[in-house]
């Protein structure tokens, strides 16, 4: 009986070393509390959250030209981080006029506060939905960030973006 034993162990044990690189690698824990910022990584099917390394060297008083877009933006991060009323933003220009430097900026300026940032792509706005559960009982605020936000006629991934923006049956995340 041993050796039947031994023997289907054995065979047991090389099933398992075969099927081990074709599982996924454990997924990274985020300690919020000492993180800043995130980035949604598609993962087949599911996703998740990488932690970033991010650097707070930018404030908001080294933007120079973008004053009024700055000062409203400054008060609407401001009122989110309370629990205030705040709206949705969208910063639209050309390339090189400093929309990202002044996401990162309130980063720097508010991450003592409790923001954090999440940074999605835009061919990953179908997992949004996935994104803010994750997000949702935690006690930081987050924004959520994607660098070149653009559609093509046809394309549908904005009625996710809507969907989250506006809610659905669930109420709309702060």
């Amino acid at each position: 009986m041993d050796a039947r034993l031994n023997a289907f162990l054995e065979r047991a044990e090389s099933v398992l070393a075969r099927l081990e690189p074709l599982l996924p690698a454990p997924r990274p824990t985020i300690d919020w509390s000492t993180t800043l910022a995130a980035r949604w990584q598609r993962d087949g099917r599911t996703g998740y959250l990488m932690p970033l390394e991010v650097s707070l060297d930018i404030r908001l008083s080294d933007l120079i030209g973008v004053d009024k877009q700055r000062d409203q933006l400054g008060r609407n991060t401001h009122q989110f981080i309370h629990g205030l009323p705040a709206n949705h933003a969208l910063l639209w220009g050309s390339r090189g006029t400093g929309k990202s430097s002044l996401v990162r900026a309130l980063l720097a300026e508010h991450a003592g506060a409790g923001l954090r940032l999440i940074e999605i792509e835009r061919d990953h706005l179908a997992d949004l939905p996935r994104v803010v559960e994750q997000l949702q009982k935690l006690p930081q605020r987050f924004i959520l960030f994607c660098d070149d936000l653009s559609f093509e006629a046809g394309e549908g991934d904005y009625r996710v973006l809507k969907s989250v923006l506006d809610g659905s049956l669930e109420q709309a995340p702060d």
